[in-house]
């Protein structure tokens, strides 16, 4: 469990010392408008956004909870790692002190998702800081070993986005939403860790 706590702290920490910087900008003209910013955001988003996962739909993200069928995003994990070959890992928490280190592993390419609907943008942030962390503590590495089943090199995040219904790949997302990627975004470039964005389509 401390260890549980000290992830948080520093999670808490790194988030609370990237928000400041990121005040700074937008506030002082100095530095950026918030409408600089703003754009700035944008453009980052945009240059690093793909495409690769299937629509969230009926089909693959039914489960049914408590006699009612809802549409979830475990479920859809379990599709898409059928579906594309991947390590499931969502929930997956047992071995990493409470850390999730993300819901899907692309083996083949080292690739960690992170999936979120659009609405827990501020969680899959904090999620991505998390596992990042716990990843690059060298103290980790045969823990993460035994997770993966190989040894882990070079890797990559996606932080996958679920739209609401309708919205659409070029849905403008608000601007806390895109200061919450930010953070995530600067942990990942501090330590050298490339990383995409996907917009998730949505039928349900």
């Amino acid at each position: 469990m401390s260890v549980i706590i000290l992830y948080a702290i520093i999670g808490v920490l790194v988030v609370a010392v990237l928000c400041l910087t990121v005040k700074v900008c937008i506030m002082r003209p100095l530095y950026f408008s918030a409408d600089q910013c703003e754009e700035y955001l944008d453009k980052l988003i945009k240059s690093h956004m793909i495409q690769t996962l299937e629509p969230f739909t009926m089909e693959n993200s039914s489960v049914k909870v408590g006699g009612k069928i809802r549409n979830t995003e475990t479920a859809y994990n379990k599709h898409v790692a059928d579906e594309r070959g991947f390590l499931l890992l969502d929930c997956n928490t047992r071995k990493t002190s409470g850390i999730e280190i993300a819901d899907l592993y692309d083996t083949k390419n080292h690739i960690f998702y992170h999936i979120k609907k659009i609405g827990d943008l501020r969680v899959l942030s904090m999620q991505v800081i998390n596992s990042c962390l716990y990843i690059t503590s060298p103290g980790n590495r045969d823990i993460i070993m035994e997770l993966l089943n190989h040894n882990l090199g070079n890797f990559s995040y996606v932080f996958g986005i679920i739209l609401n219904p309708g919205q659409g790949r070029e849905f403008n997302l608000p601007l806390k939403d895109k200061l919450a990627l930010y953070i995530a975004i600067k942990v990942l470039v501090s330590r050298g860790i490339k990383y995409k964005i996907e917009f998730i389509d949505s039928a349900v």
